[in-house]
Formats: structure tokens, sequence, C-alpha cells
């Protein structure tokens, strides 16, 4: 999802899709996203649960913003998906 995410927000970068004074919320958001995409897909260490969460939360204060609106959908699914991981790992 993650890495879906990040693709798409390049091509509309690429796309020109935005205007120069949205482009610092996007561009940090991109990053943002990217940094966690690549902190999943780590296995030594793999990622904590907990910055987990604390990561996607923050994506997902991001999308509350007009410009990222389409993909606060996507981030809060991965938001609930992780907390459901945290809670199997509770239950264990």
């Amino acid at each position: 999802m993650l890495g879906a995410v990040v693709a798409e927000v390049r091509s509309c970068i690429i796309a020109k899709r935005y205007t120069e004074t949205e482009l610092d919320t996007v561009v940090a958001f991109h990053d943002d996203a990217e940094a966690l995409w690549q902190s999943t897909v780590a296995t030594n260490p793999p990622i904590a649960v907990n910055a987990l969460l604390t990561r996607l939360e923050r994506l997902l204060d991001t999308c509350r913003t007009p410009v990222l609106a389409e993909f606060e959908h996507r981030i809060g699914r991965g938001l609930r998906d992780a907390e459901a991981l945290e809670e199997v790992k509770k239950a264990k």
C-alpha cells in the first residue's frame, strides 16, 4: 500500500498536478511515506509495531489536508491493519 501511494504521489508530481504552494506539503508527505515504506520492508531490525502505528498516524494527519485527501482512505486502512497486527501480537 505504501509503495503504491509513493509511486502515485511521484507520478502526480511529475505530471505537475500540484501547485507550487502545495509542493512542500506533498513532497514532505512523499518522503515520509517512502521512508516508512522502506522501514516496513527492512528485516534487520524489523520496524516495531508501535513505531509503525505512530508513523502511520502522522501520515494520516497529513492526508487530512485537502491536497492529500485522496490518500486518506488508503493510509487509514493501513493504520487499521497495523492496529489489528498489534492486537494479534498482544494476544500471543
